[in-house]
């Protein structure tokens, strides 16, 4: 956690890991998922990626949503490069994974989807799914577009990385139009994490195409806010670099 304070200048503290919520996953169905010992933080914040207003860049400005049920089930506990538990969750199921016609990856996704949607209602944490977020935001983009105002948006982002094509998100294309102000990667900060030097500033406008960076000997990027809580119990939120909810 980064906290503002007058006149000692920007302190980083630690924060308590008893005081991020997390839940605990199991399945309404089938007792073994609770056996897994899987939990998840109840909140997405994003922390890696920089504010741009006006030319300037704001590097500290972290933000949060709530989750979208897919972005825990079908890619952060399942993605190969991830957790990759598929396979775990097929063979707690008693699924056949000798070949992969008999759709043991699809079948095990979905009970896993159902698992991170059940255990959260069960823990009055919100998180919604990827059917009603898609009409949601298909509503959304009807009314804007009838008052003459764009919606962009990227496919990849909004279609759902599961059941995709059975939701009405996933027949259309978007506008792709970069928008200001905007969030964006921080590419020094990703370099930094990975255990490269990068000069400090380096990383202001390669990643914002479409918005213009502040212009040469402009003032520095200032902090985003006077304090910034990342805690579970005190604000809801858990720092996560991974994906927020669009």
């Amino acid at each position: 956690m980064v906290e503002g304070t007058d006149g000692r200048g920007p302190q980083l503290r630690e924060i308590d890991p008893r005081d991020v919520l997390e839940v605990p996953l199991s399945h309404p169905e089938h007792p073994f998922f609770a056996g897994l010992g899987l939990r998840w933080h109840a909140v997405p914040a994003i922390s890696h990626m920089r504010l741009r207003i006006g030319g300037v860049d704001y590097p500290l400005a972290p933000f949060n949503g709530w989750y979208m049920g897919t972005e825990i089930g079908a890619r952060n506990l399942t993605d190969s490069d991830r957790y990759d538990l598929l396979p775990a969750v097929a063979a707690g199921l008693g699924l056949d994974t000798s070949r992969e016609e008999t759709l043991w990856r699809d079948r095990a996704l979905v009970e896993t989807n159902i698992a991170v949607l059940h255990s959260f209602r069960a823990a009055g944490v919100r998180i919604t799914d990827h059917h009603t977020e898609s009409r949601r935001f298909l509503t959304h983009l009807a009314r804007e577009e009838a008052a003459a105002r764009r919606v962009p948006a990227e496919w990849s982002w909004i279609v759902p990385p599961m059941s995709g094509g059975i939701t009405p998100v996933f027949h259309r294309y978007y506008d792709e139009q970069q928008l200001c102000p905007s969030f964006h990667l921080d590419a020094d900060a990703r370099e930094r994490a990975e255990g490269r030097v990068v000069p400090v500033g380096t990383g202001v406008g390669r990643a914002g195409a479409g918005c213009p960076a502040r212009p040469a000997g402009a003032p520095p990027a200032g902090v985003g806010g006077r304090a910034v809580d990342a805690t579970g119990r005190t604000t809801g939120a858990s720092v996560d670099g991974g994906e927020g909810v669009g």
